[in-house]
């Protein structure tokens, strides 16, 4: 296979399954948000600085609000099934889940729905490690999602380290990286 034919392949499609008809990424495409780029940019502006694609803010639909397009559903829409296959996609999602007050039920329905409970639950396996302090939402969040009948194929989503902050070495008489998973980052007004 071809790079090109790679690129315009769907994650369902990497991850040995049959992409489907999104119903989400079709209300996403209703407010506007048409490539995975502006979602990326969407999520950007709720917090995930590191993923900014436009930051002179062209090409990029204005925010509906929360109570029109959820962090949750955004969250999925970016690790969707039906979407372009990105791992920039799944790496964004895994910051946006550590949106403080997010449902683990909801993240898991929603999951299911678009069939990308593989992705979610290898985010989730990632954070249980990694994540300290937050433990409890992923252990509720895989305690919804469905067992994995077979795990994703090597490389094609994101190695856990990818999901980090590794800010280097704390003290260098005791040689260790200190890592933080990423989270949102709340703008100051």
């Amino acid at each position: 296979m071809n790079t090109v034919d790679s690129m315009n392949r769907t994650l369902a499609e990497h991850l040995g399954r049959t992409p489907h008809l999104s119903p989400l990424l079709r209300k996403t495409r209703s407010h506007g948000f048409t490539t995975a780029r502006q979602l990326l940019d969407l999520a950007a502006a709720r917090g995930c600085f590191h993923y900014v694609t436009t930051p002179d803010g062209t090409d990029r639909p204005t925010d509906p609000g929360r109570d029109t397009l959820s962090d949750v559903e955004l969250v999925i829409a970016l690790c969707s099934g039906a979407q372009t296959y990105d791992p920039m996609l799944v790496r964004c999602a895994s910051q946006l889940l550590g949106t403080p007050g997010l449902a683990p039920a909801e993240v898991a329905r929603l999951a299911r729905m678009e069939r990308c409970s593989a992705v979610i639950q290898h985010i989730a396996l990632a954070a249980i490690d990694a994540d300290t302090g937050h433990e409890d939402f992923w252990r509720a969040l895989l305690e919804r999602l469905p067992e994995r009948e077979t795990p994703p194929p090597a490389g094609v989503l994101p190695h856990r380290s990818r999901f980090l902050v590794q800010a280097g070495l704390v003290d260098p008489r005791r040689p260790r990286q200190r890592s933080q998973w990423l989270r949102p980052t709340v703008p100051r007004t």
